[in-house]
């Protein structure tokens, strides 16, 4: 059966979408990666993201696997430049996933980013375009208090990924190394959990 013309523009108007969101993929890549390259121990670029939820306890026990699971959230972030990873562990009953739980996390794991690098006085911050986490007023002005309350610190800069391609390679290499460490284990509480972490290296 023959198409028509309106399922020809279907097809054009998809491809145009297409190849500039690829195009739009490719722009949002580059300056993050130029941003790695040319960090230095005054200008650091730092990714972050929010792993998948952990529900506990993680046990094999059949009579936990119907019970009220407590959710766990792991928000990490890398100094791209010394492949270093911080988190901020909490579980739902202290903080949830809204974008002021976000913009309070988000601010642990920086905070110990400038504890370890003191000279640092520019950030720059890479994170993906999901707008009630991450990319709304709340977590600029956290960001904002942050570099108002640190000595040294001058700026910090947001920057954010295309939607729908999330390229923060490696924040996602740590949770692929939490996921695989954590999978064989038995887990009962956020303390364990967190004691866990504290055992992970990025070699794996």
């Amino acid at each position: 059966m023959a198409s028509n013309g309106r399922d020809r523009t279907d097809v054009e108007g998809g491809t145009q979408y297409q190849e500039h969101h690829v195009q739009m993929k490719t722009e949002t890549r580059k300056p993050r990666l130029d941003d790695v390259r040319n960090s230095t121990l005054s200008k650091l670029a730092v990714s972050f993201d929010l792993e998948n939820v952990f529900s506990l306890p993680r046990t094999e026990a059949s009579s936990a696997f119907y019970r009220r699971k407590l959710h766990v959230y792991n928000l990490t972030a890398v100094v791209n430049r010394m492949k270093k990873g911080y988190r901020a562990v909490r579980p739902e009953n202290i903080s949830g996933r809204s974008g002021n739980d976000i913009a309070s996390a988000v601010s642990v794991p920086l905070r110990e980013v400038l504890h370890d690098h003191p000279e640092c006085e520019k950030i720059i911050l890479w994170s993906d375009s999901c707008v009630p986490q991450n990319r709304n007023s709340l977590t600029s002005y956290a960001v904002q208090l942050l570099v108002e309350s640190t000595q040294n610190l001058r700026s910090i800069t947001q920057q954010f990924c295309e939607p729908g391609h999330i390229s923060i390679q490696d924040v996602d290499n740590i949770h692929s190394i939490i996921g695989r460490h954590l999978s064989c284990l038995e887990i009962n509480s956020p303390v364990s959990m967190v004691h866990h972490f504290k055992a992970i290296r990025p070699s794996g």
